[in-house]
């Protein structure tokens, strides 16, 4: 995973609070955000992985593993559709730092666990625009957009940088024939996946519940898990070239991703390069 910050000229934020500029984005933030599919890196990640079978109109007995597990771990699981994209700054910690994120509303076409449908859904990502122009994008955290379709698997809502259950993995795009993802997610296999995978869920007894709704009103402050060790950092990076997708295998390895792969070893696989 990488973090990096760039100048853009985003869509103007509708809920960024007028707190003072983001002021660093120091080693230790940059590390303990490495795992998105494991945060914090205490806990366990979901030892079955979310891989969708293309061309496959029903689950498979390892597809199916894993959604009840991701359903069982998570405290809200729907299908909806993205109608709001805001931004909000986290409050000073000690070091008087403050971080960028964006908060993604789902209109709930089918709540599955946690969230009845027809309710909206807001969930808190680290990342986001910044008062001087900048934004903080974090690779392995899905991009958004309004329209999107998804079957979302929600864990750690408020206090996680991705409050996805196995990070990127939690988020399934239900994408229209022609349409690309987001290159981190996962994709539905057709149209039927969603549906029985949903239909799955309820009948295993994992459905239903009521989760706890993110408070936008609210205050907070982003404490991100410890530092994560080399070895942790060059696990994570494993993991994270095994999941490649098949275009991005189809594609080969270029000079450009020998020379990031190169430069990643060296600094201990560590995504932030002192100065």
């Amino acid at each position: 995973m990488t973090i990096k910050t760039h100048r853009t000229h985003p869509t103007a934020p509708t809920t960024l609070r007028a707190n003072p500029a983001l002021r660093a984005l120091t080693l230790a933030i940059a590390t303990t955000c490495f795992a998105c599919e494991s945060e914090p890196v205490d806990d366990a990640p979901p030892s079955a992985e979310l891989v969708v079978t293309p061309g496959e109109t029903e689950l498979t007995n390892l597809e199916v593993e894993a959604v009840h597990e991701y359903a069982a771990r998570a405290e809200a699981v729907f299908i909806g559709e993205v109608t709001g994209i805001d931004y909000q700054l986290s409050d000073p910690d000690e070091d008087g730092a403050q971080l960028p994120f964006t908060v993604i509303t789902w209109s709930v076409e089918d709540g599955i666990k946690g969230v009845a449908t027809g309710r909206q859904y807001a969930a808190r990502f680290l990342g986001g625009p910044v008062p001087d122009g900048k934004v903080l994008t974090v690779s392995e955290i899905p991009v958004f957009e309004l329209g999107d379709r998804d079957l979302l698997f929600i864990e750690g809502n408020g206090e996680r940088g991705c409050p996805l259950v196995g990070g990127n993995q939690g988020r399934v795009q239900l994408l229209s024939q022609g349409d690309a993802g987001d290159g981190v997610s996962r994709v539905a296999a057709g149209a039927q996946w969603p549906g029985r995978a949903a239909a799955s869920i309820r009948d295993a007894g994992l459905g239903g519940g009521e989760a706890q709704p993110l408070d936008l009103s609210e205050p907070f402050v982003f404490e991100g898990p410890r530092v994560a060790t080399p070895d942790e950092l060059a696990a994570a990076h494993a993991r994270h070239q095994a999941r490649a997708t098949a275009i991005q295998a189809a594609a080969g390895e270029t000079e450009a991703d020998r020379a990031e792969r190169a430069a990643l070893e060296a600094n201990q696989f560590n995504p932030v390069i002192a100065r």
